[in-house]
């Protein structure tokens, strides 16, 4: 039965991935507000409303949603015949796939254009970090890689 287990199971060793550890020894800003999130998330965690004002508010919602139109407003005009079946209501999956897709690529990169140009995008990356953090906490499973449960 040895060999049914193969790789790291049964050498007990644990990679890490890459993406997690490289800069973890900077001295940047975003370091040193992760350092104070371990200390005391609740600082930085905001609600809802002062959410909605670090993303930019109605701002970043029309332009998110503007890009989003514009991108499915795109995909339409570059294949007419797209557009008249969807006049007639006869698009197929593919086409539905299209227009999704543009709209969803438009509204992201408004999203984010608005976040930073017309929000607080340190506040809002802060946010997410101690809510990750939080949250990552309260989703303990014992004994599984930490023999005590965190105390946060």
């Amino acid at each position: 039965m040895p060999g049914m287990l193969a790789g790291p199971v049964r050498e007990r060793r644990k990679f890490m991935n890459r993406a997690f550890m490289s800069g973890w020894s900077d001295y940047t800003p975003q370091n040193d507000a992760a350092d104070q999130i371990v200390q005391s998330p609740d600082k930085f965690l905001l609600n809802q409303s002062e959410l909605f004002d670090a993303e930019g508010g109605w701002t970043t919602f029309a332009l998110t949603m503007g890009l989003a139109s514009a991108g499915a407003a795109g995909i339409m005009l570059s294949r007419p015949g797209m557009a008249a079946h969807f006049g007639r209501g006869q698009l197929r999956a593919m086409e539905w796939g299209m227009i999704t897709a543009a709209a969803l690529a438009g509204g992201c990169v408004g999203n984010q254009l608005g976040i930073q140009t017309f929000g607080d995008s340190v506040k809002y990356t802060n946010h997410w970090m101690a809510y990750t953090f939080v949250k990552s906490q309260n989703r303990f499973l014992g004994g599984s890689t930490l023999t005590d449960a965190p105390t946060y």
